[in-house]
């Protein structure tokens, strides 16, 4: 067998702990991205690094546009509609006069 015809046994390791990577495709992740971002960039800032802070600025707009067009995308929640719970309110009985009539109380007539 030739150099060329040699076969090997070389499978592609996979460590025994490994696990998929989760998807930052969510709201709270893209929150979570964005303050990260922008702790970054302010103690890069304190610091005195404008580069490094420039930088975490850039990932923290991108992580901001994201929320934003999510939100956008979202159906507005249903509002209450005031007029229909203020009719609702005034169908409701209202109790009957009380015996007290002019800060006077009256006495049961049998």
């Amino acid at each position: 067998m030739s150099n060329n015809e040699q076969t090997s046994n070389f499978e592609p390791s996979r460590h025994e702990n490994s696990k998929p990577r989760p998807q930052n495709n969510g709201p709270r992740n893209y929150q979570h991205l964005f303050d990260k971002y922008m702790n970054l960039a302010r103690e890069a800032l304190s610091c005195g690094d404008r580069v490094a802070a420039e930088y975490n600025y850039q990932h923290a707009d991108h992580y901001l546009r994201v929320l934003n067009e999510r939100q956008s995308q979202r159906p507005a929640p249903q509002q209450p509609d005031r007029d229909a719970n203020r009719q609702e309110n005034a169908d409701v009985e209202t109790a009957p006069e009380s015996k007290i009539e002019s800060g006077v109380e009256q006495e049961p007539q049998s």
